[in-house]
């Protein structure tokens, strides 16, 4: 259920700016939408494969890109989300 979550940003990939594509974090999840997939959408507390591809990024094995320096990025911030929700935190 996404009522009442806060949105820490969103990122707009979209050619047109109209948010049909891109990615957004709130403080329970992350939603994004890349091009030709459907949206999809993954708890913060639920991350539990991060993989670095070619150019991309897997998460829980579902397709993201962003673009190779937002990836990365993306990709560092999503394992210290998964390093506070591990058990031995």
């Amino acid at each position: 259920e996404r009522t009442g979550e806060r949105i820490f940003f969103i990122c707009d990939l979209s050619l047109l700016g109209n948010c049909k594509e891109g990615f957004a974090l709130t403080e329970k999840a992350l939603y994004w939408k890349s091009p030709l997939e459907k949206p999809r959408r993954e708890a913060l507390d639920q991350l539990f494969n991060l993989h670095r591809k070619e150019n991309w990024i897997t998460i829980n094995d579902h397709f993201f890109n962003a673009n190779p320096s937002l990836n990365i990025k993306l990709l560092k911030l999503l394992r210290g989300i998964q390093l506070r929700f591990s058990p031995d935190w």
